[in-house]
């Protein structure tokens, strides 16, 4: 990755892609609102309620 590709990189991409994702833990960052309205074993189905950003594959969700 050069500087300009690494120039358009949020902070958080640019560190994670500086360290190993299993070896680095950024904390998350509130972006919105959602409600999950059907819960399977391996998935659930959810509203999005209210959103800061657009949502992204594998976004953590956590109980407030």
């Amino acid at each position: 990755m050069d500087e300009v590709e690494r120039g358009q990189l949020s902070f958080r991409q640019r560190i994670g892609a500086m360290f190993n994702q299993k070896q680095l833990q950024l904390p998350g960052k509130y972006i919105g609102t959602l409600l999950v309205y059907k819960i399977f074993e391996q998935l659930s189905y959810a509203l999005i309620l209210s959103s800061l950003e657009p949502a992204q594959l594998y976004n953590q969700v956590v109980n407030p």
